[in-house]
Parts: C-alpha cells; sequence; structure tokens
C-alpha cells in the first residue's frame, strides 16, 4: 500500500508542476492551432526505464514499470481535426503476449482540455509555438523553455523544449519534453523522480523513463540535408558519368594506332651532260 501511495503522490506532483492545472485567463502573442492532420502518426520505438530502492519492502518494480520494460512501442494515430480540437487513437504494444493497450485522446490545443491519462503531459500542442510561448492560450500554463534542432527519425527538426523539476516533502521529479515545432506533435520525453521513505526517511527510490520517437509519416528521412530520393539520384548521376568516362578513357586505350610513314629516300638525278 505504501507503494501505492508513494507512486501516486510522484504523479500528483508532476501534475501540480504544471500540465493539469491552468488558468483560465488567455495568454497573448501566439496563434494556438493545430499543426497535424487526419492521418499522421508518430511511433515511439525506443522505450526504456530505470528503477531502483534501498527500501526492502520497494525493491520489486511496480507494475507500471514492468509495464515500461515489456513495451514494444508506443504509437499516436491522428484520427481526426476539427477546430482546435485534434482526435487520436494511442497504442501501447507489448512484446510478452499482453494485448495492447489501445485508448482515443482528445486534445484541444488551445485551452489545454484534454482527456489524456499520460499524467497530464500533452502529446500533442499547437503547430508553431516558439520559444517564450505558453503551450497552451492560458496565463499560467508552462513556458517554452527554448527551440533547439534535434534529429529525429533521420531528419534534423527544430523542437520546442520544456524542462520542469519540482522538490517536495520525501522526494524531487523532473521532466523533458520535446514537441515537434511546426505541427506540435511529441516527440521525446525523459522522467527522473527520487523519493524517500522509511521513517527516518533512510530509504531512496529512484526512477527514470525515456521515449523517443522512431518513425512518423509526417516527414521523411533525409541524408545529409536531402531526401533519399534526391540523394540516390544524385549518386546515380555521378556513378553515370563516372561510368561514362571510364568508357571513354578505355575506347581511346583501344583504338588501333596508325603507323608512322617512313621517311621517304628521294634519287638525284644528275644535270644534263654539256
Amino acid at each position: 500500500m505504501r507503494r501505492e501511495i508513494l507512486f501516486a503522490s510522484l504523479l500528483v506532483q508532476l501534475a501540480v508542476a504544471g500540465f493539469l492545472v491552468y488558468a483560465i485567463l488567455p495568454a497573448a502573442g501566439a496563434t494556438y492551432t493545430p499543426g497535424v492532420s487526419a492521418g499522421n502518426f508518430v511511433k515511439f520505438g525506443s522505450v526504456s526505464e530505470t528503477y531502483s530502492s534501498t527500501d526492502p519492502s520497494m525493491q520489486t518494480k511496480p507494475q507500471s514499470i514492468k509495464d515500461v520494460d515489456n513495451t514494444a512501442f508506443f504509437r499516436i494515430d491522428i484520427n481526426s481535426v476539427s477546430g482546435t480540437n485534434v482526435t487520436a487513437k494511442s497504442t501501447q504494444s507489448f512484446n510478452n503476449g499482453t494485448a495492447d493497450k489501445i485508448m482515443t485522446m482528445v486534445e484541444n490545443v488551445t485551452s489545454g482540455a484534454s482527456n489524456s491519462t499520460m499524467s497530464g503531459i500533452p502529446f500533442l500542442i499547437a503547430g508553431g509555438l516558439g520559444q517564450g510561448d505558453k503551450v497552451v492560450n492560458t496565463a499560467n500554463a508552462p513556458t517554452i523553455n527554448q527551440t533547439v534542432t534535434r534529429t529525429y527519425v533521420g531528419t534534423s527538426r527544430d523542437v520546442n523544449l520544456i524542462t520542469l523539476s519540482q522538490s517536495f516533502t520525501g522526494g524531487s521529479f523532473s521532466t523533458s519534453i520535446y514537441w515537434d515545432k511546426s505541427t506540435g506533435i511529441l516527440l521525446e520525453l525523459s522522467t527522473s523522480s527520487t523519493a524517500k521513505s522509511g521513517s527516518s526517511q533512510q530509504f531512496t527510490t529512484t526512477q527514470t523513463e525515456h521515449f523517443t520517437a522512431t518513425e512518423t509519416n509526417i516527414w521523411s528521412a533525409t541524408i545529409f540535408g536531402l531526401s533519399p530520393l534526391v540523394f540516390y539520384g544524385i549518386i546515380g548521376a555521378i556513378a553515370a558519368i563516372i561510368v561514362i568516362v571510364a568508357v571513354v578513357a578505355v575506347m581511346k586505350m583501344r583504338k588501333p594506332k596508325v603507323p608512322a610513314m617512313p621517311p621517304t629516300t628521294g634519287t638525284t638525278t644528275p644535270p644534263p651532260g654539256p
């Protein structure tokens, strides 16, 4: 029971960190409209966690952490976009035979209203936001710390980063969240938590989770900044030129040389006599 209370407390602290409680006053500046379209998807194939505890009663991993261990991938499929509301299907697929966990999520990119159970973390924010903008159009919503360039699914993308941290009695929590700048879709999430337990807080339990997008149909992977089609087209053209040059060189080498004509020796006719 103590374990369940402890981890419930961590989730509550994350919610208080800024994603479940928004003020009703609007924030000025940015335009809050969806940047995704129906049919878009993002797949998180890189899923990992760490867990350790010195508390004898908590050394067994909670089921939620075991679920992360057994996760093959997460996937978000955009079903529809209506005004500022985006409806998506979330799929958590397991590699141990457990049935997929599927839920329908509805996110309002203006108000932040959502039915998501992702610990209050929006799977989507408005497209086109940047450093200094609120993640939703309310005054007390978290502010994007910075816009940085990172590589996802083989392409350099401008992404919006929020980092949050909070200390509370008996522990601390921190998270880093990356959303694609142009579309607002979630691309990466890292969390880290520490909790104290025991009669004198002598035990420590730590936990981390990390999810990274590995597939999408929103953009294509690039090679040296070029689409694979263009890149391999250029490589093919260069290869064709090299082949043509090589063939011409070989033909020139095989062309028979015309033998040089021997010098002619003329016969001198003596001048006629008198």
